[in-house]
């Protein structure tokens, strides 16, 4: 996801449990490429430092994985659920867990089950053996993709919250 694209947030109150409406807003921070592995209850995006551009010549920040449910496509895009833990992993592959915090509060909140919260941190483990051993995406595969310069930045349909 390129600075600027548009996109719809909402932020969590994590002392009450209440999830508010998402709003429209601009991706700010890095310019993103999000790989979504086939069947996985994960999805890695891969950060460049904002403005400095994509792949060969950007500053490589990360592969930031979020645990989440297994994604599916809808319309013209892909549907999931991010599920709160997740996976910073830097440029010489040394990791840490992110949000664990968050990860515990959805338990207390019943969103999610114990049973869940295993298979997704079992998942989250998985991802950081490849990441350990430098299998793809945690190589050097992705690090030079640049996007084709004809594309537009994306926008949000309309009807964005309309799952098909």
């Amino acid at each position: 996801m390129p600075l600027s694209a548009g996109m719809q947030w909402g932020r969590v109150d994590w002392e009450k449990g209440l999830i508010e409406e998402p709003k429209p807003t601009r991706w700010t921070t890095t310019e993103t490429l999000r790989l979504f592995p086939a069947g996985a209850r994960h999805m890695v995006t891969l950060m460049w430092r904002g403005g400095s551009g994509y792949g060969a010549g950007g500053d490589f920040l990360c592969w930031y994985v979020d645990l989440a449910e297994p994604w599916r496509k809808a319309g013209g895009g892909v549907v999931t659920f991010d599920r709160s833990l997740d996976i910073v992993i830097g440029p010489d592959r040394r990791w840490r867990w992110k949000d664990e915090d968050h990860f515990a509060w959805i338990q207390d909140f019943g969103w999610i089950t114990a049973e869940e919260a295993a298979v997704l941190r079992a998942e989250g483990e998985q991802v950081i053996a490849l990441a350990e051993a430098g299998e793809p995406p945690f190589d050097e595969s992705w690090l030079s993709w640049t996007p084709d310069p004809a594309w537009a930045v994306p926008e949000l349909p309309q009807d964005w919250a309309r799952v098909p």
